[in-house]
């Protein structure tokens, strides 16, 4: 007759070593996940600036620094996006930042955005740049933001 073995309970060490290497694991996955997420929301923000500034230059819409409620439906209304609330927003959900100009140019910047661009030595991107290099002219953060 085999003799039966008798299980061994796993001690208090082993348990600790699988719970460090199971930590270390999941660190490392989460950096990574949060670095995708935060190049997610800088992509969404240059698409946001994109498709706003299209629809800005294609309602004729003058003074983004101060938008009415006929401004906003003409942006509901454009056939370029179906929600004028996530167009104004960057990817962090934060509303841009329109900078008055005195010509009939457009500029307007997500904090965030810049922020992020700085932090990852990323040179921005902006629809209105010309030139690859252009002078930024950065609004007062600290402005209220338009609703």
């Amino acid at each position: 007759m085999k003799k039966k073995r008798k299980k061994r309970p796993m001690t208090l060490v082993e348990v600790m070593i699988v719970i460090a290497i199971i930590s270390l694991i999941a660190g490392v996955v989460g950096v990574k996940m949060r670095d995708g997420l935060e190049k997610g929301k800088a992509f969404k923000t240059e698409m946001a600036i994109n498709k706003l500034y299209e629809i800005l230059i294609f309602e004729d819409i003058k003074d983004p620094s101060n938008l009415t409620a006929a401004d906003r439906n003409k942006i509901n209304q454009s056939e370029f996006t179906r929600n004028a609330d996530s167009v104004l927003r960057d990817g962090w959900g934060e509303e841009f930042t329109f900078v008055p100009k005195q010509n009939e140019e457009i500029e307007f910047y997500s904090r965030r955005y810049v922020e992020y661009c700085q932090r990852k030595g990323r040179t921005e991107k902006y629809p209105w740049d010309d030139d690859g290099n252009p002078v930024r002219n950065y609004p007062n953060w600290n402005a209220t933001p338009i609703h």
